[in-house]
């Protein structure tokens, strides 16, 4: 940096103060204003609404300025938010204060443009703060000097005492008469393009535009959303753009992760633990069990969050993978999720594989069937889809593999047993999603035992009419209870998405081991710690953590964070079917396994356009590439493709949209009119 300050041939610095120097925890600069409303009404008895306490203030912000323009300044604004509450004008001074305060607490430093003003001190050069804004100077240097970034010799103006702004440029005008330097003696640093930039250029200022700050996409979304979440989207916008410019990234790839993690990833999964930890403590459990593997980085924030609001409940982390927990049980209900992701092209060992079923155990009954040893990893049609699933729902089946199963279900138990998971304690337990699959292995197993029931909270909760769906929540959709979202990102994008959120630094749970000491511990399948970690999971994580830290919620009762599910749902969208290049090309590249158990099968869940016949293949056809699990991100494979791609898919798909309402009505005509 002391290299670019040498550059330049001046000898002044200056530097605009927020969103520049100084940014908020929370977001907008109004977050501020709730605060201070919040205080008044749990300080003083205030009877209107902190939301209305700050929409208030605002507006006298606004009318106070029509009146007296630049020189507006934080008394005015306070004379005219009296008079509109009918407050004692005497209370003014003491509710500057309390705001000044609150600015404090609210406001940090930008790491990299401090470093850029030490750099600047050790070259030599004077520094300068300019700033549009109603705290006079005094009261702006108290805030400097409460974070330690100004010095006694340093200039600051302020456009409410001198009447000027940098927008138009007289404010920059106004400062070089007064200091008597010319132009080329001050090189100027902002995040406003409009008065930092093109403000300083009007009068032959160089500028340089300094945005990391700036609300991203994800961060203006939140913000949008503080009435109907009662200003809680407002402190994750904050803790967003906090944990953005806490966690420095090494290059373009691992911007993308930690910005996607500050603005989407974290706001999402933190709310949801915040919501299980609200709903444990209204139902009286004291323990919480998170599964592996999606479950790991909720187990993460979820101890952050129990030690930062000191509650009382104990979280534990468990290993379990539905064919670590399924292979003890022959239910239908438990099995079949290995059937849901047979596409073309998935071999016999595959399904042995997510069955967990030695090959060897069954290759008798199955070499009858006319599936031998020689056919294992041959692709399968759909006739031999139908074939195998009856084979495994037989007796046959059931009588071949019964001490296997019956010696996983004592492991499985015993496993159990030592996390505690059979103890008379009200608990629950924590996974990502969406039918309950390992809930439900869990439920019949404890049962068996005359164990008390365990609760499962689910992100996402689809319909299951289950013995057990009473102990089943949902949070942001539930739709067995018929709550929450009735229209979230589409079912199979929202779980793929979800699950490469909620990646695990070990692999899937493949099975348990007894020792000699009758101990009973996870086997975990290879190969999967060392592809994520190098695609970034490290810097996702650690975004993560700088999120909750960050998040500047103190009471954690008071916010209804259910209300957090609309701006969730407009983020994710955001993120998911309107990528740009970077992000689809950066989290397209996640190395995606769906844990199925073969780590070394994974899948890119990007695939660029690449000639006419992919785009009628995909498009016309409706054709994925054939992906194990059939896992495909559309919106990302076309974020990554040349333009004409994106508009031929789109108006392509607009064309087949209005054409298949007649296509399904000639196909009711066409049966009616079958003799």
């Amino acid at each position: 940096m002391i290299q670019k300050v040498k550059a330049l041939a001046n000898t002044i610095e200056g530097f605009d103060i927020f969103d520049t120097v100084l940014t908020r925890s929370v977001s907008p600069p109004s977050a501020v204003f709730w605060t201070l409303g919040q205080w008044l009404r749990d300080e003083r008895g205030l009877t209107i609404s902190p939301a209305y306490f700050a929409e208030q203030r605002e507006e006298a912000e606004r009318r106070s300025a029509a009146h007296r323009g630049h020189a507006n300044s934080i008394h005015d604004i306070y004379r005219e938010l009296t008079d509109t509450l009918m407050f004692d004008p005497g209370d003014a001074p003491e509710l500057i204060r309390k705001e000044l305060e609150l600015e404090k607490q609210a406001t940090f430093v930008i790491e990299p443009v401090a470093e850029l003003i030490r750099d600047c001190r050790a070259a030599g050069k004077k520094i300068m703060f300019i700033s549009d804004m109603y705290y006079p100077e005094g009261l702006m240097r108290e805030l400097l000097e409460h974070h330690s970034v100004i010095e006694p010799e340093d200039k600051l103006y302020v456009s409410c005492d001198h009447g000027f702004n940098k927008s138009s440029g007289q404010l920059f005008t106004h400062v070089m008469k007064a200091e008597g330097f010319k132009a080329s003696d001050i090189a100027f640093h902002g995040n406003n393009e409009w008065a930092d930039v093109r403000g300083a250029q009007k009068r032959g200022i160089h500028s340089t535009h300094r945005p990391l700050a700036n609300p991203n996409r994800y961060e203006a979304i939140l913000e949008d959303a503080r009435q109907e979440t009662d200003g809680l989207s407002m402190a994750f916008a904050g803790a967003s753009r906090a944990a953005r410019l806490a966690v420095d990234a090494k290059n373009e790839h691992e911007a993308v992760i930690r910005d996607v993690a500050a603005g989407v990833a974290g706001p999402m999964l933190v709310s949801y633990v915040y919501w299980i930890l609200r709903r444990s403590e209204n139902m009286g459990l004291k323990r919480l069990y998170f599964l592996s593997r999606d479950g790991q980085v909720l187990f993460d924030i979820a101890k952050k969050l129990v030690e930062k609001w000191d509650l009382e409940i104990d979280c534990r982390y468990i290993y379990a993978s539905r064919q670590a927990w399924g292979r003890a049980f022959l239910d239908e209900s438990v099995r079949a999720w290995v059937w849901g992701d047979v596409v073309e092209g998935t071999s016999l060992r595959d399904i042995l594989t997510r069955l967990s079923v030695r090959a060897e155990d069954v290759i008798g009954d199955l070499d009858k069937l006319g599936y031998g040893a020689d056919r294992l990893d041959d692709g399968l049609d759909r006739a031999d889809v139908y074939n195998l699933r009856d084979y495994f729902a037989s007796e046959e089946f059931a009588k071949t593999t019964f001490y296997s199963r019956q010696r996983h279900r004592d492991m499985l138990r015993d496993y159990l047993d030592g996390v505690g998971m059979l103890e008379d304690v009200p608990k629950a337990i924590v996974d990502i999603g969406w039918t309950g699959t390992l809930h439900e292995s869990l439920s019949i197993l404890l049962d068996d035992l005359g164990a008390p029931p365990v609760h499962a909270f689910l992100f996402g909760l689809n319909l299951n009419d289950t013995t057990w769906k009473g102990y089943r929540h949902g949070f942001f959709y539930d739709t067995t209870r018929e709550l929450g979202l009735l229209n979230p990102l589409e079912r199979k994008n929202l779980f793929v998405m979800s699950e490469v959120f909620c990646a695990a630094d070990h692999g899937t749970v493949s099975g348990f081991k007894r020792h000699d000491d009758d101990s009973v511990t996870a086997l975990l399948a290879e190969g999967w710690e060392g592809r994520v970690i190098d695609w970034g999971l490290p810097i996702f994580r650690k975004t993560l953590d700088a999120l909750v830290d960050a998040l500047p919620v103190s009471d954690f009762r008071a916010p209804l964070v259910v209300s957090m599910r609309y701006p969730l749902n407009r983020i994710i969208r955001a993120f998911w079917t309107d990528p740009t290049e970077r992000e689809a090309a950066v989290w397209g590249s996640f190395p995606w396994d769906a844990g199925q158990g073969d780590e070394d099968k994974v899948n890119q869940l990007v695939r660029p356009y690449y000639g006419p016949k992919d785009f009628i293949r995909r498009t016309v056809f409706r054709k994925r590439p054939p992906y194990k699990n059939n896992i495909y991100w559309v919106e990302g494979s076309l974020a990554v493709s040349p333009g004409y791609f994106r508009a031929a898919v789109r108006q392509t798909n607009r064309l087949l949209d209005r054409l298949w309402p007649l296509v399904v009505k000639a196909k009711k005509i066409k049966k009616k009119l079958r003799p």
